[in-house]
């Protein structure tokens, strides 16, 4: 009983100290509206469970549903949990809900494997990758798979696209939204990206990433790992950026079209078909 009561003491403390580091990171919703899961049935959020329930410890960002068993987000999301908290069989992909703190009819899938990109560099934020999977399918009414872009996918020059998410709706709050939100944005060309970023200290604008912006509107803090879409196709994952809703500074977002060759390799070398089904 004892050991019991240290485990759990520990789990709690590794929580934590977790929260305290994700609050320092800007992680990159503001200037948007309430959305329903219906309509983004693919979205995903990750969260630490305390007790069995629907009582939670903790939110720690978005996901995509991109297959049965298999779900994309941003590396540093993955990467920000112990892995005390992963083998201690507490972290979860929630879905099937608007509601992150939902009392009803949400989904929620024990994380089974988590897979960050091996070049992934939390310094700079490049390859801000990861798959997940889960033991159970994604199979709730509200829990579909969205189409990934593939390396030949188009869309026009200052596309608009969509993020959603329970990001925080402003720079001066600490806690995620309860109700899932979206906004709408402008894609902002690579060049165009690369040059506002180009004098940024510790980060780099690379090929891996695209960025999106709209005058006071943004993803923000607690966003990340979520999708960026364009016409109901995965484009991006939420990443970083210097401030929400910043009149200088995109948000900026992980490249799919980039890690399509990954994506790929990886089925190759763990003999596993993730079934993700990619727009050319």
């Amino acid at each position: 009983m004892q050991k019991m009561k240290n485990v759990l003491t520990l789990i709690i403390i590794t929580i934590f100290i977790q929260d305290i580091l994700m609050a320092k990171v800007e992680q990159r919703i503001v200037g948007g509206k309430v959305a329903n899961i219906k309509d983004y049935p693919h979205q995903l959020c990750i969260i630490i469970k305390k007790s069995t329930g629907a009582t939670l410890t903790s939110f720690k960002g978005g996901a995509a549903i991109v297959s049965s068993y298999w779900a994309l987000t941003a590396a540093h999301c993955i990467d920000f949990i112990s892995k005390s908290l992963f083998k201690a069989g507490v972290v979860y992909l929630r879905g099937n809900t608007s509601v992150w703190k939902a009392e009803f009819y949400y989904r929620d899938h024990k994380i089974d494997l988590a897979y960050i990109h091996p070049n992934y560099d939390e310094g700079t934020n490049d390859y801000d990758l990861a798959l997940v999977k889960v033991i159970e399918p994604f199979n709730a009414k509200y829990e579909m798979p969205i189409k990934v872009a593939g390396k030949s996918y188009k869309y026009p020059k200052n596309a608009r696209v969509t993020v959603t998410g329970w990001g925080m709706t402003h720079n001066d709050l600490d806690d995620p939204e309860n109700r899932l939100r979206q906004v709408e944005l402008t894609l902002v060309d690579y060049a165009k990206c690369s040059e506002i970023y180009q004098y940024t200290q510790d980060t780099k604008f690379t090929k891996r990433m695209l960025c999106a912006w709209e005058k006071g509107k943004d993803a923000c803090i607690y966003d990340s790992g979520g999708p960026l879409i364009h016409r109901r196709v995965l484009i991006g994952i939420v990443s970083w950026g210097m401030r929400c809703a910043s009149d200088i500074y995109p948000g900026v977002y992980v490249n799919m079209q980039e890690f399509y060759d990954w994506i790929k390799q990886y089925e190759r070398n763990s003999k596993v078909s993730l079934r993700i089904r990619f727009i050319t």
